[in-house]
């Protein structure tokens, strides 16, 4: 007897125990356990099913990319030009304009309301990085070398905390966040420097080591952290692998995977995560799936080359979107364990900019007009899905 047949079984029987309530009116003392237990089971039985659904080509053709205007309540706003998103939650997140300036967005889960905040900018002082610090505030760089803590309490929340001034810093840049209080910063390229920032009870300072024992990589924006591994891609379409031993980094191996210059290398699995995968994008339209196991060894799926040069992609839950820019948006799935591209689920004349994580399975962008976007990806996403399944109308007859 295969699984689904112990669970119809088990379903019977505590049906006929019910019926049996119903006359007597003495429930079982067990029942209410088993009924537990069976609802595990069903879950269980369900996340067994759901990538064998998910992979059938009826059920792929269904994907598609629901894009919903949002309407947004903003208090201030002289144009869009976003440079980066952190998400401080699910439904906060913090702007960083090409300006400096930075604003809060607020993003309500059960309307489709957004509301913009005032936008932020220090007499003086120009914010030119943001990453996430901890779990409520992130961390800006401002040009002149000054370190900021950035939190949002009812409104946008700018505390500088360091009053020491980093020499050099007007080019520089947080590339990775490594820890909590941790970065990859460059002042001087190529060479790149770990910055910590040490909290006291009285003070908060930092501490700058350079990476000696690496050499000079031509290195552009494609960076990401892989548990104690840090990638990097080149202006030549090399991946480069540095790792940390004790308080050490050390220039592991490279890779050439492309001819063209590495744009983005986004992890598309927790840090923990045993087997890591990775996307990378290049300047021009190619890009491919990197798989890294717990031996740092790299094996790169390169994916089929598509219409428009890539600017960006982000990730979420078993999702991918990635943009380029004459519109098209691309969605990758993770289905049983492999990512791949979604050829039905395509969008086409969608110049969005920025892209951010958004509640548990959608993601927000905005445009060029000020416009503010709920993107959903609507596809069987977990086990309770099927449930809502028409399977005699909807599935494979051999199913």
């Amino acid at each position: 007897m295969n699984h689904s047949e112990t669970y119809s079984s088990k379903v019977s029987q505590l049906r006929e125990q019910l019926n049996r309530t119903k006359e007597s009116g003495v429930l079982p003392k067990d029942f209410k356990q088993d009924l537990t237990e069976l609802e595990i089971e069903k879950d269980n039985l369900l996340a067994k099913l759901l990538p064998k659904y998910q992979n059938q080509e009826a059920q792929r053709k269904k994907v598609h990319l629901n894009i919903k205007t949002l309407t947004a309540y903003q208090e201030e706003i002289d144009g869009l030009d976003l440079q980066d998103i952190v998400a401080l939650s699910k439904s906060q997140f913090i702007i960083l304009h090409r300006n400096g300036q930075l604003q809060s967005v607020l993003c309500s889960e059960n309307t489709a309301e957004i509301k913009i905040g005032t936008p932020v900018k220090l007499f003086g002082e120009r914010f030119i990085s943001l990453t996430k610090f901890d779990a409520d505030t992130c961390l800006a760089l401002s040009q002149s070398g000054f370190i900021f803590i950035i939190s949002y309490k009812d409104t946008l929340m700018v505390k500088q905390v360091s009053e020491q001034v980093i020499p050099d810093f007007k080019q520089a840049s947080i590339l990775l966040s490594l820890s909590s209080t941790t970065f990859l910063i460059s002042r001087h390229f190529p060479v790149l420097e770990e910055l910590t920032i040490k909290i006291g009870s009285d003070k908060i300072c930092y501490e700058l080591k350079s990476l000696t024992k690496i050499p000079e990589i031509e290195w552009t924006t494609g960076i990401a952290l892989i548990n104690d591994t840090v990638l990097i891609g080149d202006d030549d379409g090399e991946v480069f692998l540095l790792q940390k031993n004790e308080s050490e980094w050390h220039f592991s191996h490279q890779s050439t995977l492309f001819g063209a210059s590495i744009l983005k290398i986004l992890p598309l699995s927790m840090n923990d995560s045993v087997q890591q995968d990775i996307l990378v994008l290049t300047h021009e339209n190619e890009w491919g799936l990197l798989s890294m196991d717990y031996d740092n060894q790299l094996k790169l799926n390169r994916l089929p080359k598509t219409p428009g040069n890539f600017v960006d992609a982000c990730w979420q839950q078993e999702t991918v979107l990635v943009q380029t820019d004459d519109g098209y948006l691309y969605v990758l799935e993770k289905i049983a364990s492999k990512w791949c591209l979604n050829p039905y689920a395509t969008e086409e004349e969608q110049f969005l900019i920025g892209m951010s994580p958004l509640f548990d399975h959608d993601y927000l962008s905005f445009d060029l007009e000020q416009g503010v976007f709920l993107l959903e990806v609507e596809r069987l996403n977990q086990g309770e899905d099927l449930l809502k399944l028409k399977f005699f109308e909807e599935c494979d007859s051999n199913e």
